[in-house]
């Protein structure tokens, strides 16, 4: 497992025995990179849903230091689109779904804060059943809200499908979590939570999927002008197709673009976010075989995701994965999207790049 750069790739630092590595982020601390990423016990292919631990390291002078288990209380859910690295000042901040069994109720969320003085966690306890997704937004250095899927089962709210915001304090003085059911799905479930600011309030948006078999997903947003003291349900509006990996991305004061793979097509489609509702783009990319992955730079938008093409092996042709890039500016009328296409570095079949 690698992390990358333009120049750089650098290789994680090994640990001890063959356990397979999830998800590795990476975040800017005071100049430097950390890395984290989770682990299981279960090195068979069920371990990707039974992580247990999670990890850090440090890269400085060019060199990894060595990793050290940051949280190995229980079950976790480390996959993207489910959790958030985030950095405040030079404090990082992480926000995991996660079940201890000392606790009760035992399943909810873990917020680890790091700083000087080392890692600090809270813990939240939510439910019996380990939860979806939970997604961070700062408030201040001290406040944050947490956005959750899943079930919720504390003190006066009960749903066993729904989405629900976490205020919580992680500073000297702790006040208790106030929670904020957003909506009980009911025969549905909401996914793929994000979370934003604007001018207008703070921002909840998922995806929820229809409720019956093939029925078409929608995007639904929730928004509070008082942070996250109360909630309004602002806009719902249909994907017209089943979907996965609905990623949001805030652009200036209010708009938003939203991306995600249709399941029945097979292309990439858009929405954007103006006047506070949300409509589905004009705009779609075929041929896609990765959920998208949406960064903004500047006065440039660029939405990423995978081809797959066939390409010459030491057996015939077999089919090597093409990642794509789109982007196009911002802040005028949208001209044709430029593509650029970028074979990835994938061995031919049978072949491994690992001595």
């Amino acid at each position: 497992m690698q992390l990358l750069t333009d120049t750089l790739a650098t290789p994680l630092p090994p640990i001890p025995g063959s356990t397979p590595v999830y998800t590795p982020v990476a975040v800017t601390v005071d100049g430097s990179l950390l890395a984290i990423w989770a682990t299981s016990r279960d090195t068979t292919s069920a371990g990707a849903f039974r992580q247990d631990t999670l990890w850090e390291s440090r890269l400085e002078a060019g060199q990894w230091s060595r990793p050290r288990p940051i949280w190995a209380h229980g079950e976790l859910t480390w996959h993207p689109r489910k959790f958030t690295v985030t950095a405040v000042d030079s404090t990082v901040v992480v926000a995991f779904p996660a079940s201890d069994s000392t606790k009760s109720p035992r399943a909810g969320v873990a917020i680890m804060t790091r700083s000087r003085r080392g890692w600090q966690r809270r813990w939240i306890g939510t439910s019996e059943f380990l939860t979806g997704a939970a997604v961070l937004l700062p408030l201040s250095s001290s406040e944050f809200l947490v956005a959750v899927t899943g079930s919720l089962d504390f003190e006066s709210l009960h749903a066993m499908n729904s989405i629900y915001v976490i205020r919580v304090s992680t500073g000297g003085i702790v006040h208790p979590p106030r929670i904020s059911l957003l909506r009980d799905v009911k025969g549905s479930h909401a996914v793929e939570p994000s979370v934003f600011r604007s001018s207008g309030g703070v921002h909840v948006v998922w995806r929820q999927p229809g409720d019956q078999s093939f029925s078409p997903d929608s995007i639904v947003e929730a928004t509070s002008t008082n942070e996250g003291a109360t909630w309004t349900l602002t806009s719902a509006a249909s994907l017209e197709t089943n979907t996965l990996g609905l990623s949001v991305l805030p652009l200036h004061d209010g708009d938003a673009i939203a991306a995600a793979l249709d399941l029945q097509r097979w292309r990439i489609i858009t929405l954007r976010r103006i006047s506070n509702r949300w409509t589905l783009g004009a705009q779609t990319f075929p041929d896609a075989k990765t959920i998208p992955m949406m960064t903004k730079t500047g006065n440039r938008l660029s939405i990423m995701f995978a081809h797959t093409r066939s390409s010459p092996g030491p057996t015939g042709p077999y089919d090597a994965p093409v990642l794509v890039r789109t982007s196009r500016a911002l802040h005028c009328e949208p001209p044709p999207a430029t593509r650029a296409r970028e074979r990835l570095r994938a061995p031919p079949r049978g072949k491994s790049t690992l001595k």
